[in-house]
C-alpha cells in the first residue's frame, strides 16, 4: 500500500506564509457572478465533487490485508517503512 502526498497551490501558500492579501484590490463588480469566483475556489469545488465520487474504503484491499493477517503471510518490513518515512519527511 502506498501513500502519496497531495499538493496544491493552496496548501503551498498556507505553509509558506504567502498571502494574496498583499495584492492590490481589483474592481470586479462589472464581472458576471460566475467569473467572480477565484481559481482556488473553483479548484476546491471541483476537488470536492471528485472526492465525493470516490469510495471511502477500498474493500478489496481491506479483505486482502485481513486474509494475509489471518494466514500469517503479511510481511511487515520495518526497514522499508523507516526508509520511506525518512525520504518523505526528512
Amino acid at each position: 500500500m502506498e501513500i502519496h502526498k497531495i499538493g496544491s497551490t493552496l496548501s503551498t501558500e498556507m505553509t509558506s506564509g504567502k498571502s494574496r492579501a498583499s495584492a492590490p484590490p481589483q474592481e470586479i463588480s462589472h464581472l458576471p457572478p460566475q467569473q467572480v469566483i477565484s481559481q482556488d475556489w473553483q479548484l476546491l469545488e471541483q476537488s470536492q465533487q471528485d472526492l465525493g465520487q470516490l469510495a471511502d474504503v477500498d474493500s478489496a484491499k481491506v479483505d486482502a490485508l485481513r486474509q494475509a493477517l489471518k494466514d500469517g503471510s503479511f510481511d511487515l518490513d520495518l526497514s522499508a517503512i523507516a526508509d520511506k518515512m525518512i525520504s518523505q519527511h526528512g
